[in-house]
């Protein structure tokens, strides 16, 4: 594998991870301690998932892969 293409990735996930923190923190109501429990829960991974894929995925139409 591809340093590259390693980094990328590690980075898609990061920022997937990120933004839903964000997405957490605006539903706890800026509660940091709430919004983390809930990130690590089965539905905070399955919407790190989803969020990963769709970034992945978008970067597969622009560049015309799928």
């Amino acid at each position: 594998m591809d340093m590259t293409l390693a980094g990328q990735i590690i980075g898609r996930l990061f920022l997937s991870y990120l933004i839903v923190l964000i997405i957490m923190l605006l539903i706890s109501r800026f509660n940091m301690k709430s919004a983390f429990f809930h990130t690590h829960r089965w539905y905070g991974f399955i919407a790190l998932v989803v969020v990963f894929l769709l970034g992945i995925s978008s970067h597969l139409v622009s560049k015309g892969l799928i």
